[in-house]
């Protein structure tokens, strides 16, 4: 038997070519290489599973993109949520500036406008 290397579907031994997706079929027999007892017991620690294998040699940079962008995305919605608290209080300060100085008004706005921005 033979199986893609992108989908990982399995097809006969007279196939070369995945008809689904056109990469190449690799045979599925496993040669047995010796390991030295070093190599086999890091390779055992730091192995991932099969199926985290397969995810990550089918992500091409496209979507290593996206999934880095919707990271991203999580972030700094998470930042906002935390920021909340604190950009009411500088506003409510604000609502106050009756007993403010001009230069304490600045210095406010100043913070409100940097934390929006970090």
């Amino acid at each position: 038997m033979k199986r893609c290397s992108y989908c990982g579907k399995e097809y006969a031994d007279a196939m070369n070519v995945c008809p689904a997706d056109g990469s190449p079929l690799q045979s599925t027999e496993q040669t047995a290489s010796p390991k030295s007892p070093v190599s086999a017991n890091v390779a055992t620690r730091d192995e991932i599973s099969p199926e985290e294998k397969q995810l990550w040699e089918r992500m091409n940079f496209r979507q290593f993109a996206i999934l880095m962008i919707r990271l991203q995305a999580v972030w700094l919605l998470f930042d906002a949520a935390m920021q909340i608290p604190y950009i009411l209080r500088y506003t409510l300060q604000l609502s106050d500036a009756h007993s403010y100085s001009v230069a304490a008004i600045k210095h406010d706005i100043f913070w409100v406008f940097l934390r929006l921005i970090l």
